[in-house]
């Protein structure tokens, strides 16, 4: 009887410690990943690669997706605004000349 004790408590044991080791496993994988996408450009294609692939985890591929459609927005809007401040300095500079020929 002592011994089926002794058997249930080391498989309770040995059940808690797997269980935690996984759980160090998947905070290892999403520390790498937060670490791989603040890479400079290299970060961006791997979230993408993440977000295609098949084999990527359902959470991470949908945290992947999201930040590729995220980055892709900013950089649209960054897009935009730098061509208006284009656009209003090319006038800018234009009255500039002109006061400066009259």
């Amino acid at each position: 009887m002592e011994q089926k004790k002794k058997e249930v408590q080391q498989s309770k044991t040995t059940a808690e410690k797997k269980e935690k080791m996984q759980w160090y496993g998947r905070v290892g994988q999403w520390f790498q990943t937060l670490c791989l996408m603040h890479i400079p450009f290299f970060g961006f294609f791997y979230m993408l690669v993440l977000a295609i692939r098949r084999e990527t985890p359902p959470q991470k591929k949908s945290f992947a997706a999201a930040y590729v459609l995220y980055r892709v927005l900013v950089m649209l809007l960054a897009l935009t605004i730098l061509f208006i401040l284009y656009r209003i300095g090319l006038s800018f500079v234009d009255e500039i000349l002109q006061y400066v020929r009259d």
